[in-house]
């Protein structure tokens, strides 16, 4: 759903600053990652010292990102409504995505001796899902009675295919414990996550430099982006 309001939706606005600004910003990001793998894999010696560990398997992944801004001071706290009241902007963004797919990768550890070594693991994942991205972007005023007025609104849905990547390295002990029957492993290391073209949150672009129209943002566009979500 893409809902695009007239310029005489916000007639009661009367901004005539060519350039639109905030002295204050604040911003949130809040991210949601799960990820569920299942994997078949056999262990193989290829030396006294390295074994290798072939996997593949399916991967479920829910991800979900939130990121809001809010717009204060500058322009948006010039008494811009007829009640004398100055404005906040506020932006909601959400980008959510479930899916699953099919994953591959390599185990590796290179024993020190005493139960130490290093480890090394790489996976790929292809993933099909459902996106649900959701943009809501409005002004409320700052002031009793709080009136709220929408300057954008999209929500859309879409289904794709993405692929991600993990790396993992660091250093672990492991001991076997009870005659071989239970073992126990302890791994300190670091840990990387790359999805590709993941972030697909809406962006505005300002086209020139006018400012509003009769209340409402002209000679702007909204561009759905795409971008790479790293942790």
């Amino acid at each position: 759903m893409w809902t695009a309001y007239p310029s005489d939706a916000l007639d009661f606005v009367s901004i005539d600053s060519v350039f639109i600004f905030a002295t204050d910003i604040e911003t949130s990001w809040k991210l949601n990652l799960d990820l569920i793998d299942l994997e078949l894999g056999r262990e193989f010696w290829v030396s006294p010292k390295v074994s290798l560990r072939p996997h593949v398997g399916l991967r479920i992944a829910y991800l979900k990102q939130s990121f809001d801004l809010q717009h204060k001071g500058g322009a948006f706290s010039q008494p811009v409504i007829e009640a004398g009241s100055s404005l906040n902007d506020f932006v909601d963004i959400d980008n959510d995505f479930k899916g699953v797919g099919v994953r591959a990768g390599l185990d590796s550890i290179w024993n020190l001796g005493c139960g130490f070594g290093i480890y090394g693991n790489f996976a790929l994942s292809l993933i099909y899902g459902r996106f649900s991205i959701d943009h809501d972007e409005y002004v409320r005023e700052a002031s009793s009675p709080f009136s709220k007025t929408t300057i954008f609104q999209k929500d859309t849905s879409f289904r794709a295919s993405r692929l991600a990547t993990d790396l993992a390295l660091g250093l672990q002990w492991a001991k076997l414990l009870c005659s071989c029957q239970y073992g126990i492993t302890v791994s300190l290391g670091w840990e990387q996550h790359l999805f590709l073209n993941q972030n697909q949150m809406v962006a505005m672009t300002r086209e020139t430099s006018q400012g509003y129209s009769k209340g409402f943002l002209r000679n702007f566009s909204y561009d759905q982006r795409s971008g790479d979500l790293a942790t």
